[in-house]
C-alpha cells in the first residue's frame, strides 16, 4: 500500500510539473514593439543576402547576413555601452566560432570534442544574467549550424571575414540608430561605463559566481556532454541537415527539469508554426527575388516580437533561417523536412536525458531526506 501511495504521489508530481510547464511555455512578456528594431533588423539581415545574390556570391552574402542577424539579436537592452559590450562579445565569439566550425566540421571525433568544449565553455556565461544566457545560446548555435554544413576548411577565412563584416555593420547600425530609453539612462554609473571596464566586470562576475557556486560548472559539463552526444548521433545516422539535432538540444537544455520542459514545449510548437509559415512561402514561389524580399519581412517581424518571449523568437527565427537558406539552395523541401524531424529528435533526446537525470537526482535527495519537498528536479547538485 505504501508503494501504491508513493507511485500515485510521483504521478501527481509529474502531472503538476507538466501543467506548470505548459502554463509557462506560452506566457508572453508584455513589452512594447520597437519598430526601429524591426526595420534595422530587416535591413542588416536582408541587405547582405540581397547583395550576395545579385553579385553571384550567394554563400558570402549568406554568411554576412547571418553575422548581421546574430549580432543584432545578441545586443542587450540598456545603455549604449552595455549594448556595445555584449555586441562585441557576440561578434568576436561567433566569428571565432565560424572559423573553428569550418575547420573541424568534417573531422568526426575532433568535431565532437570541440563541440563539448565550445558549448560547455559558453554555458558558463549564463551566470552573467539574461544577456549572458542569450549570448551563450547564440555562440553555441552559430558553431553548431556552421559545423553542420561540412564546408571545406579552405573556406574558413573567407566565410569568417564575410560573417564578421556583416556583424560589424549590424553592431554599428544598432548603436547609431537605437538610443537608450529614459529608463536605461537612470541605471547609474553603469550606463556610461567604459566597455573595457564593463568587460572586466563581467569576467569578474563570472569568476566570482563560479568560485562561490560550483553548480554552473557542473551544468556546463552536463550541457557540453549532452550536445556532444547529440552530435555523435547526427554523425552516426548521417542525417540530412542533421545539425538540427544538437541545435535543438542546445536550445532546450536548461539547469532544471521544469525549465527544460518549458523550453521543449516552446521549441516544439514554435518550430511547427515557423515551418508552416516557411512552407507557405516556399510552396508559393521559388523565385529568389521574392524569397529575399520575404527575408526582410520575417526578419523584421522577428526583431519586432523577439522580446515578447522565447516562443515568439522560435516562431519567427525558424522561417527567417529557412527562407534565407532556401534563397541560396535548391534543397528547400529537404530543409523543411529535416527541420521538423531532426528538431523533434533533438528535443526528445535532450528531454529524455534531462528527465532521467532529474529523476535520479530526485530519488537521491528523497533517499537522503525523505521529507524533502519536491522541486523542479535540478540536473546538478
Amino acid at each position: 500500500m505504501r508503494t501504491d501511495w508513493h507511485h500515485t504521489d510521483e504521478v501527481s508530481r509529474e502531472v503538476e510539473g507538466w501543467r506548470r510547464a505548459v502554463h509557462g511555455a506560452f506566457r508572453s512578456e508584455q513589452r512594447a514593439i520597437d519598430l526601429r528594431y524591426a526595420v534595422l533588423g530587416a535591413l542588416v539581415t536582408g541587405i547582405p543576402l540581397a547583395l550576395g545574390t545579385a553579385t553571384g556570391h550567394q554563400t558570402i552574402g549568406l554568411f554576412a547576413s547571418l553575422g548581421g542577424l546574430n549580432v543584432g539579436l545578441g545586443l542587450s537592452a540598456g545603455s549604449r555601452a552595455n549594448r556595445l559590450h555584449w555586441g562585441l562579445v557576440v561578434l568576436i565569439g561567433t566569428s571565432t566560432g565560424v572559423a573553428l566550425a569550418t575547420l573541424v566540421g568534417s573531422s568526426g571525433w575532433l568535431l565532437v570534442m570541440t563541440t563539448f568544449t565550445w558549448v560547455g565553455a559558453w554555458t558558463l556565461v549564463r551566470v552573467a544574467g539574461p544577456a549572458g544566457i542569450l549570448v551563450a545560446f547564440i555562440n553555441s548555435a552559430v558553431f553548431i549550424i556552421v559545423a553542420g554544413q561540412g564546408l571545406p576548411a579552405a573556406d574558413a577565412v573567407t566565410h569568417t571575414i564575410a560573417y564578421a563584416v556583416g556583424g560589424v555593420v549590424s553592431l554599428a547600425v544598432f548603436l547609431v540608430f537605437v538610443t537608450p530609453t529614459e529608463a536605461t539612462q537612470t541605471e547609474g554609473s553603469t550606463a556610461d561605463q567604459d566597455p573595457s571596464q564593463r568587460a572586466g566586470a563581467t569576467i569578474r562576475l563570472i569568476r566570482e559566481s563560479l568560485n562561490s557556486d560550483k553548480r554552473p560548472i557542473r551544468y556546463s559539463i552536463v550541457t557540453g556532454a549532452v550536445i556532444a552526444f547529440a552530435t555523435i548521433i547526427e554523425l552516426a545516422a548521417s542525417l540530412t541537415e542533421g545539425y538540427w539535432v544538437p541545435l535543438a538540444g542546445v536550445a532546450v537544455i536548461q539547469p532544471d527539469v521544469g525549465s527544460t520542459r518549458v523550453r521543449a514545449l516552446q521549441r516544439t510548437s514554435g518550430t511547427m508554426i515557423g515551418v508552416a509559415l516557411a512552407a507557405l512561402v516556399v510552396g508559393i514561389t521559388s523565385n529568389k527575388t521574392v524569397l529575399i524580399a520575404m527575408v526582410f519581412v520575417v526578419a523584421g517581424a522577428l526583431f519586432a516580437l523577439k522580446d515578447r518571449g522565447y516562443h515568439w523568437l522560435v516562431i519567427l527565427l525558424t522561417p527567417t533561417v529557412i527562407i534565407m537558406l532556401a534563397a541560396v539552395s535548391s534543397k528547400t523541401w529537404a530543409l523543411l523536412e529535416a527541420r521538423v524531424i531532426d528538431n523533434a529528435l533533438g528535443i526528445l533526446l535532450v528531454l529524455a536525458l534531462v528527465e532521467l537525470m532529474g529523476w535520479i537526482s530526485h530519488r537521491f535527495r528523497t533517499h537522503r531526506t525523505p521529507n524533502h519537498p519536491d522541486g523542479s528536479g535540478s540536473l546538478v547538485r
